[in-house]
C-alpha cells in the first residue's frame, strides 16, 4: 500500500489497488465513526453520489483543479458489481 491515507481527498488514486484501498478506508470509518458521516445509509448515499456527479466539474473549478477525465464505465461497473457480489 502507498503511503498517505486514503481516506483523503489528496490520496492519488492511479490504479484498481488504489481504489480498494479507498473504498476499504471508507467502510472502515463508516463502522468506527458512522456519527461522522452525512450519508451513513445506503440510499443517502447513492443520492448524494448521483447530485455530486451532477455539478463534479463545478468543484474542481471552485477548488482551482484540473477537471479530471475519469472513466466513468469502470466506477459505474464496480457500482453496479458491489449491487450483486457476493
Amino acid at each position: 500500500m502507498k503511503p498517505g491515507n486514503p481516506f483523503s481527498i489528496d490520496y492519488p488514486v492511479e490504479s484498481v489497488n488504489d481504489l480498494i484501498a479507498v473504498i476499504t478506508a471508507m467502510w472502515s470509518d463508516l463502522e468506527a465513526n458512522p456519527e461522522s458521516w452525512e450519508n451513513a445509509e445506503l440510499g443517502v448515499f447513492l443520492q448524494a453520489m448521483a447530485s455530486w456527479l451532477s455539478t463534479f466539474p463545478q468543484v474542481y473549478v471552485n477548488l482551482k483543479e484540473p477537471i479530471p477525465e475519469p472513466d466513468w464505465k469502470f466506477v459505474a461497473d464496480c457500482l453496479r458489481a458491489a449491487r450483486i457480489y457476493e
